[in-house]
């Protein structure tokens, strides 16, 4: 009799109740919440203490793990790996300048460059004019700069490298007036490239003047970088490029890149940032250009510093400094 009382446990096994049912769920929407509101809990704590403590929050991927944080760089430090990515960048537009037949020496006038200026946009969308260079010229007032009067200043020098003498011509170029300085970059009034020729007469390490990174760039030649593969192998630790000296040797310098050898010696192509006057890029001639449109084509002439009298020398902010650039080895 007792057991007829009883609910049929075989055929309504598993079956809850309604009542059973509602009460399960909400005991684990709960649970759900309170998980929600830890892990947000942990987030928001973790958010808070790198404000406090200037870190930045650990970046996460999109199913919310942080990720882990990129290696470390084995050949620089950032303004280095910037310097080396900016060099394969392009302009979109600029002026295009171009040594004018004169009386300058051959090979001073076969290895002047081709200068790219960068020519920026203003607020419409239109292109504005560049930062030009000109003749240095001495008033009453001080110095200024003729732009109407395109010039690169040039000079030449041997360096001793390796016991070998090697030819070096150096190129100045003066801009229109001095930018107002940043508060990290500094904007010279004048920029310049020094070419360095092996002793077979082709020029293979051009220097940057200057930079607003503050470091000294150096541009150099492929057979340059394959004759220090061929001597040492590999580069020395913390280094790219075989050819370059030990870090702390040349703690200032940055090789920015490697460029191809000309069929013939021939002057570099250099472009040029409005912002900062900065040397984007360096490279051959015979390489792809790296720049979009042209906003005009334009010369400019080449004179000898030491016949512009002391005018000139005394008007540079600056010269490139007498030792040559920290490289392993120079044929």
């Amino acid at each position: 009799m007792s057991n007829d009382r009883q609910p049929n446990r075989s055929g309504e096994a598993g079956r809850p109740s309604p009542g059973s049912f509602s009460r399960g769920t909400r005991v684990k929407t709960t649970g759900i919440i309170l998980i929600c509101l830890t892990l947000l809990s942990c987030k928001s704590l973790i958010h808070s203490e790198a404000v406090q403590t200037g870190r930045k929050t650990p970046p996460t991927s999109q199913t919310g793990v942080p990720l882990a944080p990129a290696a470390p760089s084995t050949t620089g430090n950032d303004s280095t790996a910037e310097i080396r990515a900016r060099s394969k960048g392009r302009l979109k537009c600029a002026l295009f300048f171009k040594p004018a037949p004169g009386d300058a020496p051959n090979l001073v006038a076969d290895l002047a460059p081709l200068l790219f200026l960068e020519s920026p946009t203003n607020n419409s969308g239109n292109l504005s004019n560049p930062d030009l260079f000109g003749k240095l010229e001495a008033t009453e007032q001080g110095f200024r700069t003729d732009i109407t009067n395109p010039t690169l200043y040039y000079e030449t020098d041997t360096a001793n490298i390796g016991g070998q003498p090697h030819p070096r011509i150096t190129y100045y170029w003066l801009y229109s007036r001095q930018q107002k300085r940043g508060k990290s970059l500094r904007h010279p009034l004048m920029q310049g490239i020094r070419v360095t020729l092996n002793t077979s007469g082709s020029p293979v390490i051009w220097e940057v003047l200057e930079d607003s990174s503050g470091k000294t760039l150096v541009f150099a030649a492929d057979s340059l970088e394959k004759r220090a593969r061929d001597l040492f192998q590999v580069p020395l630790p913390g280094r790219e490029f075989a050819l370059e000296e030990a870090v702390a040797k040349s703690s200032g310098f940055v090789v920015a890149r490697i460029i191809e050898d000309g069929p013939v010696p021939m002057g570099p192509s250099i472009y040029l940032r409005s912002d900062t006057r900065d040397v984007l890029t360096l490279t051959c001639r015979c390489m792809p250009p790296q720049t979009g449109d042209l906003s005009g084509t334009r010369t400019y002439q080449l004179i000898p510093l030491e016949a512009s009298g002391n005018s000139a020398r005394t008007g540079f902010p600056r010269t490139f400094p007498a030792p040559h650039p920290p490289i392993r080895s120079i044929p």
